[in-house]
């Protein structure tokens, strides 16, 4: 019985991989803004350099605000349109933290609450 019972496991197992080996493995999409750069294998933490496709200014960690950045900002060969494209990208992400921030409409100051003519008494 105990024999049944593994080979019953082994054929689950191997329809399993079966299963799987169409499939992409799994975790976060890649941002687009890669297309754009080379990337080298990844080192223990998963992190890979980037090396620009136009400029070839290469980065020690690819980080997608900062190969967006470098694009919008730095990259002196890349086509016009690309640099728009994240110019504008940019900006959007930065009005839209903006709008975040909680700015107080009627901020009050220390002399509002304190007679700024008289001098403090001693003690």
């Amino acid at each position: 019985m105990a024999t049944s019972s593994a080979s019953s496991g082994s054929s689950s197992t191997s329809s399993n991989n079966n299963n799987n080996k169409g499939k992409g493995k799994g975790g976060r999409r890649q941002d687009e803004v890669w297309i754009h750069f080379a990337q080298s294998e990844r080192d223990f933490q998963g992190h890979a350099t980037a090396t620009c496709n136009y400029c070839q200014v290469k980065y020690m960690r690819g980080e997608i605000s900062t190969l967006q950045g470098h694009i919008a900002n730095h990259c002196t060969e890349a086509p016009i349109s690309l640099v728009r494209k994240y110019q504008t990208a940019l900006e959007e992400n930065q009005t839209k933290h903006n709008k975040k921030r909680k700015v107080p409409q009627e901020q009050r100051y220390l002399d509002e609450y304190h007679d700024v003519a008289r001098s403090l008494p001693q003690g």
